[in-house]
């Protein structure tokens, strides 16, 4: 699946009766790497739900642009959702299922990567004895291997990714940049991050969640 682009025209959205940002307008580039910018509270993972059609813009306009389609976000279809993928705030597979069932599972109702790529980079991450396991059972730094290779190996439109190395060692991170700079490549990628550095080094572009419009 190619990399969708996305259109904002004065996008806000707010809990209850407080705001949490408006205003936003801005492009995503089809391929294009962006990192959602912003201290904590400024409605980073509200925003990338918001870009994964797991939260509708309560103001403003929001255009998906992918496979000859074009999708709003009132769309009722649920096509968007199923179409991305979202790793982090409200993100998470089912905590019985083993890592293999999970797998299993994302492709019941996603395009994902074969198997075998799936088992390879997992392997590579640190994972190979606990394929079998149950990601309950899992420490926080494993369960969040898993969900990155989940969701960059879905062969998504748009992935997004929430403070993708916050749970990460030293060697988490390099082989998530690896991994991000191979499958993520192939894709629309959305990273929401305090450390840009770490989290998307090669981004192209930013939402600075800071100021009203962002570029």
């Amino acid at each position: 699946m190619a990399g969708w682009s996305v259109e904002a025209t004065g996008c806000g959205h707010r809990f209850t009766q407080r705001w949490i940002f408006r205003s936003l307008t801005f492009a995503l580039a089809s391929g294009s790497c962006t990192a959602v910018l912003g201290p904590n509270g400024s409605g980073k993972s509200t925003l990338g739900r918001m870009l994964a059609g797991h939260v509708v813009p309560a103001e403003g306009r929001l255009v998906w642009h992918g496979d000859g389609r074009t999708i709003d976000a009132s769309d009722p279809s649920g096509e968007v959702p199923r179409s991305t993928s979202l790793a982090g705030t409200g993100a998470a597979l089912p905590g019985h299922l083993t890592v293999r069932e999970a797998l299993d599972w994302q492709a019941t109702f996603r395009t994902v990567r074969p198997r075998k790529e799936l088992e390879e980079a997992l392997r590579a991450s640190g994972l190979g004895q606990h394929l079998d396991a149950q990601l309950r059972t899992l420490s926080t730094g494993m369960r969040a291997r898993v969900h990155l290779a989940a969701a960059l190996g879905t062969q998504s439109g748009l992935v997004v990714l929430d403070e993708p190395t916050a749970n990460l060692d030293g060697e988490g991170k390099e082989w998530y940049r690896a991994l991000l700079s191979t499958w993520g490549s192939e894709t629309t990628v959305v990273v929401c991050t305090n450390t840009p550095a770490e989290d998307c080094p090669s981004f192209e572009n930013r939402i600075d969640l800071t100021r009203p419009t962002a570029v």
